[in-house]
């Protein structure tokens, strides 16, 4: 059995690999129907720090002591089990391998379904919800019959309804018509901490954009950037860095309204983001 990472891959990422072979190999047929890594290893960008990770499906959830027993006969140690499932209904144990941290969690088949629905509908906007959708089109299988291919190929089709619920978040911020002048009056006063938290939100919304408009799931926050590198402007990440750290704070507000505007280019025709960019450019 041979696990394909994108390329290319960290070193880190290959050794999570083939310890999660062992995991899958040694995991009894009771314990899952199918089997995925996900997170820092599918992607491939897993560091020295990072756990593997784990998700496991079955019509139910297996009892503790099953679940514990494998992962004892398996070599485990420091083994932690979260006794309440996480909001999306899912049950994890940590532990290590070696001195590799790991996580596996194991969730229903109706769970899972459940947990697709919501974030396909678009009433459900939130980045922790919706960072499922990137755990599953990144999940290599493991051990499948065929379901994951399955969940991957409905979450291929980005919804119109989820597309327009995150673009309108962000259309919503930026057409208020002092949005940039009461940035502005923040960078004159020296007021750097209130500065922060609007340029940090204005380049949350940013980024949400980019992914939405490019019909791309979200990660999780420790991984929007690095992600995001597939799809975005070359010059993403040194424009981020001036609009954090310009000595001229006017200059980072300045950078910030290009940058949000650039983000508004790359949004379908069918919305009008006429309001947003006349705004955000009457403020400089």
């Amino acid at each position: 059995m041979e696990v394909e990472l994108p390329e290319p891959a960290s070193p880190a990422s290959r050794r999570r690999a083939e310890l999660a072979i062992t995991l899958v190999q040694s995991c009894p047929p009771t314990l899952a129907d199918e089997i995925a890594l996900v997170g820092s290893t599918a992607h491939g960008f897993a560091d020295e720090k990072s756990d593997l990770e784990l998700n496991l499906w079955s019509n139910a959830i297996p009892p503790r002591d099953e679940r514990v027993g494998w992962l004892i006969a398996v070599g485990a140690t420091d083994i932690h089990v979260e006794e309440a499932p996480r909001p999306d209904n899912s049950y994890w144990i940590g532990f290590c391998l070696g001195d590799i941290p790991a996580e596996v969690g194991w969730q229903t088949l109706r769970a899972l379904r459940t947990n697709l629905d919501r974030i396909r509908s678009g009433a459900v906007i939130d980045r922790k919800t919706l960072a499922f959708g990137d755990v599953i089109v990144s999940a290599i299988p493991l051990r499948t019959k065929g379901q994951l291919q399955k969940w991957q190929a409905a979450l291929n089709e980005y919804s119109d309804d989820l597309q327009r619920s995150l673009i309108d978040g962000a259309l919503e911020r930026w057409s208020q018509p002092d949005h940039v002048a009461s940035a502005l009056r923040l960078a004159q006063r020296g007021e750097r901490l209130a500065l922060m938290e609007s340029l940090l939100a204005d380049l949350d919304a940013a980024l949400r954009v980019l992914y939405a408009a490019n019909r791309r799931w979200e990660p999780s926050r420790k991984w929007t950037l690095t992600v995001a590198q597939a799809f975005a402007p070359d010059d993403l990440l040194p424009r981020i860095d001036a609009i954090l750290s310009d000595k001229s704070l006017e200059k980072r507000v300045e950078c910030c309204v290009h940058l949000c505007l650039e983000m508004l280019e790359l949004v379908p025709d069918s919305y009008d983001v006429s309001a947003a960019v006349a705004a955000l450019q009457a403020g400089l």
